[in-house]
């Protein structure tokens, strides 16, 4: 009986050894802490002393520790077919990639030995980039394969501009974050999926999914955290202009039309608060109107995307209000295309923008003088002969089947 009892709570003791040291290898995750908490004792140390050379040993040590997590799930994956833990470590890989320990931020106060640094620290995440696909045999799109590597470029390429001092904060925090609202935007609208090259049964497949959706969430998680980090560090100054992108991206994720003129509207209302954004924002707002109107087929979205290209042209270079003087070229031509919509589309929407600015355009009209009305009316009577020309041509086919039914 007690042999029994044994050789049961024998059984269990090995169960659960494979189960936390084989399946969920705990230790991985206590080597990571401890070299976390090492290397915010060893930079705090090496901050009160005078030794620069330090910083950069230390940082030659986290990436040391990076390859060999790399090495590790490769081993584990490739050779010893210990899928679980592979994983566990690639993660881990994924988590120090996109410096936690702000790396970037310290090697970019070095000058132009900093210089030299950064670009060594981007070929370095691009190799590991690269060393993780190959680790878990995975086929990658060089198209997906660049979302990381320009997050990477950003993350380590942006201090140095900071510390430059050539450049505004303001605007560089927020290109910064532009940029990854665009990275999260391609990744949401193409919806990448990965390919492993050995073949994976359905619970390989979902944890496929599932890893590749946490390594896209520590993605933009640290460069998030870099951003708020930048704010302090490099004393920048967050207006709500920065909220700007993320309300185009609600615009842009949601597919209800709706939202999608209150999302561009609401950005371009906001970029009015600093002038030289506006351009680029209505530029971006226009690029959100067309792809939306494309996917869910609603032509109304298009009159969105003519204004707001409008905007776009009306206000390259502005700076300070007031608005800039209104182009008289750009306004027929507006007018011309909203008149074109509103007529081939069967869209009344297309002439409310032509109703609120038939006040400027009327102040434009009067002002033109003798000369101008000449030129007005002559380029009128030529539209008009081509409007006409259009119209019938357009006709041709009715005419000719009623032709046809005449003769017979």
């Amino acid at each position: 009986m007690m042999t029994d009892v044994t050789l049961q709570i024998s059984e269990q003791f090995q169960k659960g050894i494979h189960y936390w040291f084989i399946q969920y290898n705990p230790l991985y995750f206590f080597s990571a802490l401890c070299v976390l908490f090492g290397m915010f004792l060893v930079s705090q140390g090496l901050a009160e002393t005078s030794w620069e050379l330090g910083q950069i040993v230390l940082t030659v040590v986290i990436q040391v520790y990076e390859i060999l997590l790399i090495i590790g799930a490769s081993l584990l994956f490739r050779e010893a077919k210990q899928y679980r833990p592979s994983v566990i470590l690639g993660l881990l890989a994924v988590f120090f990639l996109f410096d936690c320990t702000f790396r970037t931020e310290i090697i970019a106060t070095f000058g132009n030995i900093g210089i030299i640094l950064t670009i060594v620290w981007i070929v370095m995440a691009i190799v590991k980039i690269k060393a993780l696909t190959w680790a878990f045999q995975l086929k990658v799109p060089m198209t997906v394969l660049a979302v990381p590597i320009q997050a990477a470029v950003i993350i380590a390429g942006m201090p140095y501009l900071f510390h430059l001092g050539k450049f505004d904060a303001v605007m560089l925090h927020l290109m910064a974050t532009w940029y990854i609202v665009a990275l999260i935007a391609f990744v949401l609208w193409k919806r990448p999926k990965l390919v492993c090259a050995i073949t994976l049964d359905d619970w390989g497949q979902k944890v496929l999914y599932r890893a590749t959706r946490v390594a896209g969430m520590i993605l933009v998680g640290f460069y998030l955290y870099h951003l708020f980090a930048w704010i302090g560090m490099f004393n920048v100054s967050i207006t709500s202009i920065h909220a700007v992108p993320f309300i185009l991206l609600i615009a842009f994720l949601y597919k209800e039309e709706l939202l999608v003129w209150v999302g561009g509207s609401w950005a371009l209302y906001i970029s009015l608060n600093e002038p030289s954004t506006v351009a680029i924002t209505a530029l971006i707002v226009g690029l959100v109107f067309a792809l939306h109107a494309w996917k869910l087929r609603e032509n109304r979205l298009y009159v969105g995307m003519v204004v707001s290209f409008h905007l776009a042209l009306w206000t390259i270079g502005w700076q300070n209000w007031p608005l800039p003087e209104m182009m008289l070229w750009l306004n027929l031509t507006t007018a011309i295309i909203l008149l074109l919509m509103a007529w081939r589309l069967r869209l009344i929407t297309a002439l409310l923008p032509l109703c609120v600015g038939l006040y400027d355009i009327v102040k434009i009209l009067i002002s033109l003088g003798v000369l101008g009305w000449g030129i007005l009316f002559l380029g009128t009577g030529f539209l008009a002969l081509f409007l006409g020309v259009a119209i019938n041509w357009s006709q041709r086919q009715g005419n000719l089947e009623k032709n046809n039914i005449v003769e017979v």
